[in-house]
């Protein structure tokens, strides 16, 4: 495994490919939304791209980031499927 000191430390340390930061609440509102609201893994699935997708410049999602992930696609409840 290779020593990372100070002076190695680059952006790719620093933003690594495929690496989000989410703050604990929205990845709280995140996970209640996957239990409570999705209706499918592909569901899930697309909120996560959108999520990569709003990531991409490293910065912390927050709760304030919310509306822009989850409302970019129509995903009905469990409660607008009839059985």
């Amino acid at each position: 495994m290779r020593k990372i000191t100070t002076s190695t430390i680059t952006e790719e340390y620093m933003h690594p490919a495929g690496t989000i930061h989410l703050s604990v609440s929205l990845l709280t509102r995140l996970f209640e939304w996957a239990k409570d609201e999705a209706t499918d893994d592909v569901s899930v699935h697309r909120i996560i791209e959108i999520i990569a997708e709003h990531a991409t410049s490293g910065r912390l999602l927050t709760m304030d980031d919310y509306t822009l992930l989850v409302p970019d696609v129509f995903i009905p409840t469990k409660d607008m499927i009839s059985e």
